[in-house]
């Protein structure tokens, strides 16, 4: 069966004996339009049933009502709960979301960029991605761009992040009360990402400040695209004195740890200390009894991104650009013991 035609902005217009933009100001409450128009517009609008949405309204005005958001992959836990943040800002406000995942090979990124400009998109928000200003269309450069713990090479870019070097400070801290002195860092490459090597700092602060040396081998870097904490963990268990704790750069590579440790038949935390950043889903089911963490506002992340970008694409005067730093918290779950 034949679905009926949809009644669009045109047909309201027509019908109403008015122009299509004073149909798009009735529909945006503009105050500039005659009150008898106004009441024409509403009728023919109840009368025909025509439903107005964000990209009716975005075509009218010249302006897309979207937002463009840029991930490294959809794996890691911690982006759903930013997302969240982000749509949920994003559509009180009648934006849309449009997400680009940028994958393994950086080499596309300059096309994707280009890709998502030709989209007209209203602001973009960069999350945990770095972006060298080489890779950035020119023309881009003119919109308003938000970063989550991600770095781009381009002035004027608000930053959204959280405390990663004092959380693992605390965290390590934490290890090093319980008796632990060989505690190992596994995670991406510490120059990767301005949070990774705040996170890295943090480790190294709380060793030194307890006088306990930092070993070259404990310090295990891994590929964020392969199996991350698995390759790192069998490198550890290798030593000749391998260590007695671990912290994970966040728990996607924690669960890849878990996996080497439970190979080698050894249990968490029995034989080995484990904890991470993020405190996500992952870190409550984690066996035997949950992964301690420092858990990161993902969702007040996403949410104050997307305020920052849609208060800035609305503003008619350029804003200054600002940093918001959210506070992490110590988890304590099952996953570290006493030695």
């Amino acid at each position: 069966m034949k679905q009926p035609d949809r009644c669009t902005i045109k047909d309201v217009a027509k019908s109403a004996g008015v122009s299509v933009s004073t149909v798009s100001r009735v529909i945006n409450n503009n105050l500039n339009v005659s009150s008898e128009k106004r009441r024409k517009v509403l009728a023919e609008i109840k009368n025909s049933g025509f439903t107005p949405n964000a990209l009716a309204r975005g075509l009218v005005q010249q302006e897309n009502r979207t937002v463009c958001v840029v991930l490294p992959d959809i794996e890691n836990s911690f982006y759903p709960s930013v997302l969240r943040g982000i749509e949920n800002v994003a559509q009180s406000n009648d934006y849309s979301v449009m997400l680009y995942v940028m994958g393994r090979k950086n080499s596309n990124i300059h096309q994707l960029l280009q890709k998502m400009y030709a989209q007209q998109a209203s602001g973009l928000i960069f999350v945990a991605v770095n972006i060298p200003s080489g890779q950035i269309p020119r023309a881009m450069k003119s919109l308003e761009i938000v970063s989550i713990q991600a770095d781009i090479d381009i002035d004027n870019v608000c930053r959204v992040d959280s405390t990663n070097e004092k959380g693992t400070r605390e965290i390590v801290e934490h290890l090093i009360k319980l008796g632990h002195k060989k505690i190992a860092f596994i995670g991406y490459k510490l120059r990767s990402l301005r949070c990774i090597a705040e996170r890295y700092k943090g480790y190294e602060s709380a060793l030194k400040s307890h006088g306990i040396d930092i070993h070259s081998d404990y310090i295990v870097e891994c590929d964020e695209f392969d199996d991350p904490g698995y390759e790192c963990v069998q490198k550890l268990l290798r030593l000749k004195c391998p260590p007695t704790a671990i912290h994970c750069i966040n728990e996607k590579v924690a669960v890849g740890a878990y996996e080497a440790l439970l190979e080698h038949n050894l249990t968490v935390p029995e034989d080995i200390s484990l904890t991470a950043n993020d405190n996500s889903t992952i870190a409550k089911v984690l066996t035997p009894k949950g992964l301690t963490t420092i858990a990161q506002p993902a969702f007040e992340m996403g949410v104050a991104a997307a305020e920052q970008l849609i208060r800035n694409i609305k503003s008619p005067s350029p804003i200054p650009c600002e940093e918001i730093v959210l506070g992490t918290t110590l988890v304590f779950r099952g996953s570290t013991r006493r030695i």
